[in-house]
């Protein structure tokens, strides 16, 4: 994958600079990064407005990974008449910021550098090339965001699903309670029925029984009469047969 150019531009583009920022220049291409800073901001006390020592304490910052004083750097030195140093100072801007993550601000800078010098290669190439990854990282975002969204929709549904399936159960809990209260109930009034029949078959029993020992007691009531009115009648019958015997004997006598 390309990658975006972030290599600062430095003074030697300004050939008709005076000689003091030119020897700034020459600290910061012999890499000696401390004496080219001390020396820019030497310059600035003297002279703050200086865009071109603003632009050379700004690359030389941004070598020493300071961002923050880099940026602030550019920042003043956009404010040159000298439309090519202008414009170096808009790409150099729109390097430091990407190299903070600010890529959408970084595009701005880019473009603002290509208007300035349609002639900047440099800027045109990181400006086509930041947009392309805007735009990859928008349709990542944008596939991301509807994955979540489809995600978090089967999560609804595993739930909503979940929901109706547990009260679905609990209704079909209810309703099994329900039919076994039911068949208690039905069983509990079969089994009373069942046993008031049997009291009743009891009772029925008992009666019978009772009015069976009433006859039978009437019966033997009876028959001891009968048999209490047999020996009264043999009574009464041997009594005249003794009479009878008595008088056939007076007569005999006689």
């Amino acid at each position: 994958m390309y990658k975006i150019i972030i290599n600062i531009i430095a003074l030697s583009i300004t050939i008709n600079w005076l000689y003091a920022i030119d020897k700034g220049n020459r600290y910061y291409w012999q890499e000696d990064f401390e004496n080219a800073r001390a020396y820019y901001e030497a310059v600035l006390q003297k002279s703050p407005d200086n865009p071109e020592a603003q632009f050379g304490l700004g690359a030389t910052a941004y070598k020493q990974q300071d961002l923050e004083a880099a940026r602030k750097a550019f920042e003043q030195a956009l404010g040159s008449d000298e439309a090519r140093l202008k414009s170096k100072a808009y790409y150099n801007m729109g390097n430091t910021l990407y190299q903070e993550q600010r890529s959408e601000e970084s595009l701005a800078f880019f473009k603002k550098a290509i208007e300035l010098d349609p002639d900047d290669v440099d800027a045109k190439y990181n400006y086509e090339l930041l947009r392309q990854q805007l735009e990859q990282q928008q349709q990542q975002n944008k596939q991301q965001d509807q994955d979540q969204q489809k995600l978090d929709q089967e999560q609804d549904n595993q739930q909503s699903d979940q929901k109706d399936k547990q009260q679905q159960e609990k209704s079909d809990q209810s309703e099994q309670s329900d039919s076994e209260n039911d068949q208690q109930s039905e069983e509990d009034q079969q089994e009373q029925q069942s046993e008031s029949e049997e009291k009743d078959s009891e009772q029925a029993d008992a009666q019978q029984s009772e009015k069976k020992e009433d006859q039978e007691s009437v019966d033997k009531q009876s028959a001891r009469a009968m048999l209490d009115a047999l020996k009264d009648d043999d009574q009464i019958y041997m009594k005249k047969q003794m009479a009878r015997a008595k008088s056939k004997k007076l007569e005999k006598d006689w």
